[in-house]
C-alpha cells in the first residue's frame, strides 16, 4: 500500500500551533501601539501569574525585563502582560498582514490556510496564551512568509515555489504591511536570542562569522483529549545574515525524542547547519568576523 503522506509538501499542507515564534509579532503590535518601546520595563516575577483562573508561567523567574528581554528570554509572562494591555486584536492584525490565516497562493495541492481566530469576545486567558502562539495554527510556509516581512523592512511579497530570475523578482508586488522602523527594531531584538552576552535562549542557532536573528518556539501537541503534556513540537525561525537578511529558514521538529524538547535545544542546531550550508552555496560574504580574526586575515 502506498504511503501518500510522503507525497505531501508538509511545509504547505501541515499546520501546527506556532508557539513562541509568535512573540515577534506580539512585540511588533506592542511597538505599533505606541505604548511600548524596546526598553520599556515589564515585571515578570515571580515567574508565574494567574490569568482568568489559569496559570501562565515561564521556564525561570526572569524578574524585571525590558520589551527586548521578553524576546531574548522568551517570557510568556512578559508577552501575556503586553497582550492584556494592548488586547489581542492588534496582535491578530499584525499576524494577518504577515500572511497568517490565508492560503498564500502557491498553487500546490492541499495548501492550508491555518486558523487565525477572531479574538473580539475572548477572555483574559485566551488573550494571554494567544500572545505566545496558542489558539491559532499555521504552516511552516506561513511562518516563513511572516518572518520574511520582518527580514525585509516590513515589506510583504508573494511567495513562489518556483525559482524566479531577477526580472521576475523585481516585478513582484510589494506591500508595506509593517513600518520599516518596527520591523528593524524587532529584527534587532531577535538578534539577542542568539547572543550569549544577553543570555539568549538559542545560542546553538549561531553560524560562525555570520550574524543571525530568530526566535524559538515550543508548543504542546494537540491530542484527542486536548494538549498532551509530554508531546511537543520544537521550532526555530531565523534569518541570516541578520545585518541584511538573504533568507529565512523555518525548522519544525515534530515530537522530538529524548530528554530535550525546547526549540532552542532541538530546532536551533538544525537551523545553524542548514543556514551555514545555504550561506556557503549562495556565496554570501561573512558579516560578523571577530575583530582579532579579522586583523589576522588582514595581515596575511
Amino acid at each position: 500500500m502506498t504511503d501518500f503522506s510522503v507525497l505531501r509538501n508538509r511545509a504547505i499542507t501541515d499546520v501546527i500551533e506556532p508557539g513562541s515564534t509568535v512573540k515577534a509579532f506580539t512585540i511588533a503590535a506592542a511597538l505599533g501601539s505606541g505604548l511600548y518601546a524596546p526598553g520599556t520595563i515589564i515585571e515578570t516575577s515571580p515567574g508565574w501569574m494567574m490569568v482568568g483562573g489559569n496559570e501562565v508561567k515561564d521556564l525561570f523567574n526572569y524578574g524585571t525585563l525590558t520589551t527586548t528581554g521578553v524576546i531574548t528570554k522568551s517570557s510568556n509572562i512578559g508577552s501575556s502582560k503586553i497582550a492584556l494591555d494592548i488586547g489581542a486584536e492588534p496582535i491578530r492584525d499584525v499576524l494577518e498582514r504577515g500572511g497568517f490565516g490565508e492560503v498564500l497562493g502557491t498553487g500546490f495541492p492541499g495548501e492550508r490556510s491555518g486558523v487565525l481566530p477572531n479574538p473580539r469576545r475572548w477572555g483574559r486567558h485566551p488573550t494571554a496564551t494567544f500572545s505566545f502562539g496558542y489558539g491559532l495554527s499555521a504552516t511552516a510556509l506561513q511562518l516563513a512568509q511572516a518572518y520574511s516581512v520582518l527580514a525585509d523592512d516590513g515589506i510583504r511579497k508573494p511567495v513562489s515555489l518556483l525559482r524566479l530570475d531577477e526580472s521576475q523578482v523585481s516585478a513582484l508586488s510589494r506591500e508595506q504591511v509593517i513600518s520599516a522602523d518596527i520591523a528593524n527594531m524587532v529584527r534587532s531584538m531577535l538578534g539577542t536570542v542568539v547572543d550569549a552576552s544577553r543570555g539568549g535562549s538559542a545560542l546553538e542557532a549561531n553560524v560562525p562569522f555570520y550574524s543571525v536573528a530568530g526566535k524559538t518556539g515550543t508548543a504542546h501537541v494537540v491530542g484527542e483529549q486536548g494538549y498532551e503534556d509530554n508531546l511537543h513540537n520544537s521550532l526555530f525561525v531565523g534569518m541570516a545574515p541578520a545585518s541584511d537578511p538573504e533568507f529565512v529558514i523555518v525548522v519544525i521538529v515534530n515530537e522530538p525524542k529524548g530528554e530535550e524538547h525546547y526549540g532552542g535545544q532541538v530546532a536551533a542546531p538544525v537551523f545553524s547547519r542548514v543556514a551555514a550550508g545555504a550561506l556557503r552555496i549562495l556565496n554570501i560574504s561573512p558579516d560578523s568576523i571577530p575583530e582579532e580574526q579579522s586583523l589576522e586575515l588582514s595581515a596575511l
